[in-house]
């Protein structure tokens, strides 16, 4: 038994899990950095001396002894763990706020930033739901002026008093009516006390100061009937600032709902959901077999923090709730259920400053445009909520964020949704894989889908959709079996509201497989065709290519430009240079350089050298010259390609060129060979005839002439290939 508690004792250190708080200064705010357990979930809240962290997890320690190895204590001054509760708490000494994020899954983020916190923060509320005093900014000790003289000389509130017929104070150990004369030393916290009160009284509009009439330098200090200084708040009475109080304003200027309303975080209890609900249930009724209000809101409350939306619904009507919040909770209600709204309660609080936003968000379909929304407070919201509800409500948030083009917040969305889980599974993958989609990140879609279909489950249908959709965007081939994995699942759910989607994945799914011919056979949706010939471009076979994307005249082209271009170079490699240009013609006005050069490219083929100058007027890079070049030669101007062939920098075709131009005098100084010999032979006669001083000379000289001349014309006729 003592080696079994010798073994406890020793084991228990190293079950904890130890958490290692660093810490980071910055610009403006103070950083704290904490690596979460696997599976845990957090709290941030408010208390009297700052806020304090919960986590969920057993045996949970904390390493705080570098907490401020990099950090000056002018924000952070303390922080400890309660040991009855467990939690981390963050005593504060500054007029500030703190800003808690998550990294991602394993990191959580704890700023503590200056200034006042945002109105609708919910992490300015204790974790029992009720709001504490801000924050204020400790008095920093200042150095003072040493006191010069006798100061109670320049002012005697006894003479005051005696002045104004109020009884002095009779001091003990004290003569009557002998001069009291105070410790300085003492007095002066009194003042700093005094003075910072007045400032902050004066800071939030409560009074207002003035110097007194008379000497400048002249106090005054109300005394009671006994003569003391009271610095502490009156009985029954204090005075509290209105700034940040007042709840952010609708764009017709309504009131947003506040956080008060609507934080359902903390309307759920500890324990069995079965037990709570039970409880809850049992109250419901009072005397007289009347509802008690009280415990139906209660009851209310507690199940729609657990998801409930249809028995929320019901147990409203069945019991005659009479809450002031009772069309907030029907319009929650059928947000959980994703039920179309009757009296939407948070029509137009999309730009609210508190949790009205995110609510705002869920309650319109995704086919109803949302402007100014505030992002920040849809994400603090979110983050708050149980994780439960953010695996109920993360998918379709972070849908309503792609279709709002909004992929930072869907990925943060995505990121809080995955919180209590290390790896996401299920319809959390799918969420992740959404946003990765929409993120660019197409082939880790792909590898996550294609895990997820092999497992199988209720998810195979949207996980089949998904690594379609990154397959043809990726431009790859897939699976022969793929088609008839989603050929059987547009079976099963034909009715259902996933049947169009199948519908287009089976078709490109065969697309991808290569079945163009099965493709273009089915019925299918015109929307679907750009992707079809999209994938005919990049791994359709010849044969595939030639069958479909040779169209009849007149057929219009529904293929995006960049397909279009893709076949039309295919179709030209082929020598179907009119079938080419009927997938570029007309082109569009952004076409680049390279678009141009392919369609000049196109003309040459169809020898219509006259399109290709239109076409590749004013380019000057050497691919656009050698087509001007071409077209030239097409068009009987071998002069003009000369210089273009020049100018495009191939100097054995200028000099080509030039031969056809009949110019012998470039071609022998530019030229080489047989046609170099000839042409200096040519040029020779025309430039500088021989002259004889007599017939015979003449005669000779013209027989050495025809022999030289009969001697090139053999070497070049030897240099040409015979037809």
């Amino acid at each position: 038994m003592r080696w079994l508690i010798l073994w406890l004792l020793l084991a228990g250190p190293v079950w904890a899990e130890t958490i290692t708080v660093s810490s980071g200064e910055h610009d403006g705010y103070s950083r704290l950095v904490l690596p979460l357990p696997v599976q845990s979930d957090w709290q941030l809240g408010r208390t009297d001396a700052g806020y304090e962290l919960a986590l969920t997890g057993d045996d949970l320690r904390f390493d705080l002894s570098g907490v401020f190895d990099l950090i000056p204590k002018t924000r952070l001054t303390g922080v400890f763990v309660d040991p009855a509760t467990g939690r981390l708490q963050l005593s504060l000494s500054c007029a500030c706020h703190a800003l808690p994020f998550q990294l991602d899954a394993r990191t959580l983020v704890i700023d503590l930033r200056d200034g006042a916190a945002p109105p609708a923060s919910s992490f300015e509320q204790m974790l029992d739901g009720t709001t504490p005093a801000p924050l204020v900014a400790a008095a920093q000790p200042r150095p003072r002026i040493r006191p010069q003289g006798d100061m109670m000389a320049r002012y005697d509130w006894l003479s005051v008093r005696a002045d104004a017929g109020l009884p002095v104070p009779v001091m003990p150990d004290a003569p009557v009516g002998a001069p009291l004369r105070a410790n300085l030393r003492g007095l002066a916290p009194l003042r700093d006390r005094l003075l910072q009160q007045l400032s902050r009284g004066a800071a939030d509009g409560v009074i207002q100061l003035a110097l007194p009439e008379g000497e400048p330098e002249a106090e005054a200090m109300a005394l009671d009937e006994n003569g003391q200084v009271r610095v502490t708040n009156l009985p029954g009475m204090a005075v509290q600032p209105t700034r940040g109080t007042v709840d952010s304003l609708q764009p017709d200027g309504m009131a947003c709902l506040p956080d008060s309303v609507l934080n359902v975080t903390a309307w759920g209890g500890a324990g069995d959901a079965a037990a709570q609900i039970a409880t809850a249930r049992a109250a419901l009724v009072g005397e007289f077999d009347r509802p008690d209000q009280l415990a139906v809101a209660q009851a209310v409350r507690l199940q729609l923090n657990m998801g409930f939306g249809a028995e929320t619904e019901l147990m409203i009507a069945g019991f005659g709730a009479t809450d002031a919040d009772v069309p907030v909770w029907i319009s929650l209600a059928r947000i959980l259920d994703d039920r179309a709204q009757t009296a939407n309660a948070f029509a137009n609080m999309a730009g609210c400053d508190t949790a009205a936003a995110l609510w705002a968000v869920l309650s319109v379909p995704d086919d109803v445009p949302l402007a100014d929304i505030n992002v920040a407070a849809v994400q603090r919201a979110f983050s708050a909520l149980p994780p439960h509800l953010r695996l109920q409500l993360g998918p379709r948030l972070a849908d309503r964020a792609l279709v709002l083009g909004d992929v930072e917040l869907a990925r943060s969305v995505a990121t809080a949704t995955n919180r209590p889980t290390q790896t996401p599974v299920g319809s959390q993958a799918l969420l992740q894989a959404e946003v990765d989609m929409a993120a660019g990140r197409v082939a880790e879609v792909a590898t996550a889908m294609a895990d997820l279909l092999a497992q199988g489950g209720p998810t195979s249908a949207e996980a089949l959709i998904l690594l379609i959709e990154a397959k043809v965007a990726l431009a790859e081939p897939v699976t022969p079996d793929l088609p008839e994995v989603a050929a059987s699942l547009l079976r099963e759910y034909a009715g259902s509201v996933l049947e169009p989607k199948l519908q287009r994945a089976w078709l490109l799914s065969m697309a991808a497989a290569g079945d163009f011919d099965g493709v273009f056979d089915a019925d299918h949706d015109a929307g679907l065709m750009p992707e079809v010939w999209q994938l005919l471009a990049s791994i359709g076979t010849d044969d595939a290519v030639l069958k479909h994307a040779v169209l009849p005249a007149g057929t219009p082209v529904v293929a995006e430009w960049q397909a279009a271009k893709h076949l039309a170079a295919r179709l030209l490699a082929l020598g179907f240079a009119d079938a080419a240009a009927q997938w570029v013609t007309p082109w569009p006005p952004d076409a680049t350089d390279a678009d141009r050069q392919l369609l000049g490219q196109i003309d040459l083929a169809r020898n219509d050298g006259r399109a290709v100058l239109t076409t590749l007027a004013g380019q000057t890079a050497p691919a656009a010259l050698v087509l001007k070049a071409q077209a030239e030669q097409l068009l009987g101007q071998p002069d003009l390609a000369r210089l273009s062939w020049a100018e495009a920098g191939d100097a054995a075709a200028s000099v080509r060129a030039a031969g056809w131009a009949q110019n012998w005098a470039e071609v022998s100084s530019g030229g080489s060979g047989a046609w170099q010999a000839s042409a200096a032979l040519v040029a020779v006669q025309s430039t500088d005839p021989a002259v004889a001083a007599g017939p015979l000379a003449k005669g000779q000289a013209l027989v050495a002439d025809s022999a030289a001349v009969r001697a090139a014309l053999d070497v070049l006729l030897q240099s040409v290939p015979q037809p």
